[in-house]
């Protein structure tokens, strides 16, 4: 994931400069413009017929933030000798109101802007564009009055050729698209950690990549173009709305990123009050603020560029302290944030006035490409975050098993050692009483003729013979000496002196197996045999031990009358014999019917 994420990246980027370098117009024209500030009883035939006392400009326009409208005049002429269809851009998609005139008319050609229906527009363009055809060797005048109180105004009006401006603007939209692609991808790829993971901070970040996202559409002016056209009343607040929800989103990543212990108290207080802020850009949604006036219009919108200033400062702050704290995965945000972090104040001191070079190129493409970077390393931070915790919850599951296998392996030894003191004292204590007891029979019967005496003897000797076979399979003394196959065809030949039932084995496994294994399968063995000489009333019965691929089976069949399986059986052997088989990693199936039962174990080697 992270090299995909890398090399889409760096594609996407290519991209970028490829475009932009397209995109850069060289066949533009800077007309010479007059500007003066308009006043509340200005007309324009009064402007028309009174000269601009300010000096003229060529390029960019920029006084900052606004308290009243502007008029500006300019003369476009035609020098070719053919008629040329002109664009005039102002290069502001976000100016509330502009009225064209022309050629000293009192009356306005057109009316645009984004306090205006988008249809309304003479182009149908994401910016301010005035259309002008001028035949060969025609000049036109035009007087422009530009609305955009209580906010920050800039222009650099350019003239371009139709066509070029047709050119121009489908290049854009493409590379405008691979951005907005870009941030989608990473949505996505957000959205699937969080379904997978349940961790917050994934879709909380994905939150914040698309308030951004909107946020940057809403700059170039697309908002405004294709979501929400007919409601120009919105338009006003979409950046500022984004911007401040991006931003509060941003700032939650951070602190859910990180762990949150030993944070200092200031940061959380700063963190409410963007919350609180937050709130406050909710409700300016649903109220229309402009008729309280441009004071306080602009007292809100420049309390929101020291609200980014405050949060740009909490988070270095905090990163600072997470850095210091020797936190893992800081390097990923200080990187991102050094992606992002400077063409936001390139561009707030171009809303005070302070202009920069290629700044309509910052302007249009300054945020995305800024984003492109940011969204990408925070995106493989996330993913760096995802796969370590990924190899922590691993490393817990080995350390989980290995204590597991350590509890059974002692559980296992602590049964053997039992089943080796039982088969012991079996031989020792009980086995030594039996002896005796036959003896004293033996001894009874050569000086009595008791016939009770002979049956008695047999049934003694019967006893005997079963206690040893009993104390030898807990020992398990053949096993230890001389390995599985002799201990199990010693065992089933033990249980052939049955006269009902007859056992026969069949063993081909040539790998070597440790002596836990061996003994382990021994005990497994011989509680299935147990279990159909105990129940299934059976007259044949074949064990199969074999080798397949990286497996062991073991086949046990018998031809009795077979029991329910779905029926609960709560006999030690049976917990013993789930038990030893877990222990080994294996799995068993069983078949059982009214003809017989089939049991099949398979143990990994």
């Amino acid at each position: 994931m992270k090299n995909w994420l890398h090399y889409t990246k760096l594609s996407i980027l290519m991209l970028a400069v490829g475009f932009c370098y397209s995109c850069t117009d060289t066949s533009a024209s800077y007309p010479t413009f007059t500007v003066q500030k308009a006043g509340p009883l200005d007309s324009a035939t009064s402007v028309w017929d009174q000269p601009f006392t300010e000096p003229a400009i060529r390029g960019q326009f920029n006084p900052g933030f606004v308290t009243t409208a502007y008029w500006l005049r300019t003369t476009i002429v035609n020098p070719e000798q053919h008629v040329q269809s002109l664009m005039l851009i102002l290069n502001n998609p976000h100016i509330n109101h502009i009225r064209v005139y022309k050629n000293g008319h009192s009356s306005p050609e057109m009316e645009l802007g984004d306090d205006l229906p988008f249809r309304q527009r003479a182009v149908q363009d994401r910016d301010l564009v005035i259309p002008v055809t001028l035949k060969a060797g025609e000049s036109v005048s035009l007087l422009l009055w530009i609305s955009k109180p209580g906010e920050s105004l800039h222009l650099l009006p350019q003239i371009i050729e139709k066509e070029r401006f047709v050119s121009i603007r489908q290049q854009e939209m493409f590379l405008m698209g691979a951005i907005v692609g870009w941030m989608i991808l990473i949505i996505l790829y957000c959205t699937i950690l969080w379904v997978r993971l349940l961790d917050p901070v994934n879709i909380l970040y994905a939150a914040y990549v698309l308030t951004i996202s909107f946020w940057v559409i809403t700059n170039w002016g697309l908002g405004f173009r294709y979501i929400w056209a007919e409601t120009p009343y919105f338009s006003d607040k979409a950046r500022p709305f984004f911007f401040l929800l991006s931003v509060f989103f941003f700032i939650s990543v951070l602190l859910r990123f990180f762990p949150q212990k030993n944070i200092p108290l200031p940061l959380i207080r700063s963190v409410q009050a963007m919350i609180f802020l937050i709130g406050g850009t909710v409700l300016l949604l649903f109220v229309n603020y402009k008729p309280f006036g441009i004071v306080v219009k602009m007292f809100y919108l420049q309390s929101i560029l020291i609200v980014f200033i405050l949060s740009m400062l909490l988070i270095i702050l905090y990163l600072t302290f997470l850095w210091r704290s020797g936190e893992k995965l800081v390097g990923y945000y200080v990187a991102g944030i050094s992606f992002l972090i400077l063409v936001p104040f390139i561009l707030i001191l171009y809303q005070y006035g302070i202009a920069l070079p290629y700044q309509p190129f910052i302007n249009t493409y300054g945020t995305s490409f800024s984003l492109l970077g940011e969204t990408t390393i925070i995106a493989l931070g996330i993913s760096q975050r995802y796969s370590n915790d990924r190899k922590k919850i691993q490393q817990l599951s080995i350390e989980l098993l290995e204590q597991e296998t350590k509890r059974s392996q002692a559980m296992i030894q602590i049964q053997e050692e039992e089943q080796r003191r039982i088969g012991r004292d079996l031989h020792d204590s009980v086995g030594g009483l039996l002896a005796t007891t036959l003896m004293v029979i033996q001894k009874m019967r050569t000086s009595q003729t008791i016939p009770e005496l002979l049956n008695i003897e047999k049934l003694v000797t019967q006893s005997v013979a079963e206690m040893r076979s009993i104390s030898h399979n807990l020992v398990s003394t053949r096993l230890i000496e001389n390995g599985l196959k002799y201990a199990l065809y010693n065992f089933v030949d033990q249980l052939n002196q049955n006269q009902h039932t007859r056992y026969s084995l069949y063993y081909a496994i040539e790998k070597s197996l440790t002596d836990e294994q061996q003994t382990i399968m021994y005990r497994i063995c011989n509680e299935l045999l147990h279990n159909i000489n105990k129940h299934a009333e059976a007259t044949e019965v074949s064990l199969q031990l074999m080798e397949e691929a990286e497996l062991i089976q073991i086949i046990a069949e018998d031809n009795g009358k077979g029991f329910d399986k779905e029926q609960k059986h709560d006999g030690i052997g049976l917990k013993n014999l789930y038990q030893r088989i877990a222990y080994l990693k294996g799995n068993i199936n069983i078949d059982s019917n009214t003809s017989g039962t089939t049991t099949i174990i398979q143990i990994p080697c």
